[in-house]
């Protein structure tokens, strides 16, 4: 290859990957993916290749020098019969010169004599750069009859360009389906009873419920300015203690303050105004979960989540409704706190020691902690939500 011809595949493939791999961006290169090849006319088709007909389901685009009238037009009349389709849609990735997925007498049929000849179109190269469960993109590039067939070196450098246009794709659909995953994530947070708050290191609100904002309007806090606080300074410093303590926790979180006992999860309560009970929070670290809140990768957060009046419940349903632990779960938690061995719970709640190991591994999964000593940490802090102030 010339060195003009990589200088053009360069930048080809740069501009695609600036872009953000939707298809619909891919009519921009267009152009320049024509003087690449010594083309007059470039065409990019996506649709859903589930359904029966071509025209109405698909979006095309030519080169700017042409009319996209004349594709739809071509498709409506001969899409579905076209009998190069089967085999060029059968095939992914593989670039087809245009004799080559032509039946004998093509060169007489309809198709060439009222639209390929007359549009000046007659010779291509093509190929289907993606094929999944619905979606189908291909890319084909043409030129007329006069300018001469293209040559297996056009088909190798047109191959140098799939990969690329493949790869771009599937990141475009990663990103789709990783902000439709982040989308309901939040839909849900949103959704919940309990008042759900999601700061990063520095303090930031990057998300805060409905039942959150209900008490922000209702004094017990404030989220003004992107910044949670409480009314009294005291409670707001054993807050931030709390955070501190727990991003200092999970390495994977960022660094606590120096002289903050690392911890998985603390829990705070905060005093209001008589008759209403203290409000409680649990702080909980959460790790990768930035796509939640919509902030940048890398982005450290924690979960501030209100548990409500817990005076009146047992520890044990306080942790299972926190933790989603089983009844059995639970069970085992209570007799580690206890401080039995593994061993010596499996004989009080009469299960196998390989019982309580799979329960104790899942409980460890589900509290974000791991080891026993830990857990039982753990219990504490959430104990002392309990406890009177």
């Amino acid at each position: 290859m010339s060195s003009v011809s990589e200088s053009r595949l360069s930048d080809i493939i740069d501009a695609l990957y600036a872009g953000s791999g939707d298809p619909r961006e891919w009519p921009g290169l267009l152009g320049p993916i024509c003087t690449y090849l010594d083309a007059e006319v470039g065409q990019v088709v996506v649709g859903d290749h589930t359904r029966s007909r071509w025209d109405g389901d698909y979006y095309y685009a030519l080169t700017p020098n042409r009319d996209e009238a004349d594709l739809t037009d071509f498709l409506a009349a001969h899409g579905a019969t076209d009998p190069r389709r089967k085999l060029f849609l059968a095939s992914e990735g593989r670039v087809w010169l245009d004799h080559e997925m032509e039946p004998p007498g093509f060169d007489a049929s309809p198709i060439v004599r009222d639209f390929l000849d007359p549009l000046e179109i007659r010779r291509q190269i093509a190929a289907v750069v993606v094929r999944d469960e619905t979606t189908i993109a291909t890319l084909t590039v043409m030129r007329s009859r006069a300018a001469g067939p293209f040559t297996a070196v056009h088909a190798d450098r047109f191959s140098l360009l799939l990969p690329h246009f493949r790869r771009s794709f599937h990141i475009h659909k990663a990103l789709r389906q990783a902000a439709g995953v982040a989308q309901g994530a939040a839909a849900f947070v949103e959704s919940l009873d309990n008042p759900v708050i999601l700061c990063n290191g520095g303090g930031q609100v990057v998300l805060a419920n409905e039942a959150a904002r209900a008490l922000s309007r209702q004094g017990a806090l404030s989220l003004r300015g992107g910044r949670l606080s409480l009314p009294r300074a005291a409670d707001e410093g054993r807050l931030n203690a709390c955070i501190a303590a727990v991003f200092g926790h999970d390495r994977r979180l960022g660094r606590g303050k120096a002289g903050h006992e690392p911890c998985g999860a603390m829990g705070i309560a905060v005093p209001r105004p008589d008759p209403k009970p203290p409000l409680r929070l649990l702080v909980c670290p959460l790790p990768g979960a930035h796509a939640l809140a919509d902030a940048s990768p890398g982005t450290s957060l924690v979960a501030l989540v209100g548990v409500g009046d817990t005076t009146d419940r047992p520890l044990g349903t306080l942790l299972a409704s926190l933790y989603d632990l089983t009844a059995a779960e639970t069970r085992l938690v209570d007799q580690l706190r206890r401080g039995l061995s593994l061993k010596e719970a499996a004989d009080a709640l009469g299960v196998a020691h390989s019982t309580t190991r799979t329960q104790l591994a899942n409980v460890f999964a589900k509290t974000q902690t791991s080891r026993q000593s830990e857990l039982v940490g753990l219990v504490g802090r959430v104990a002392s939500l309990q406890a009177p102030l």
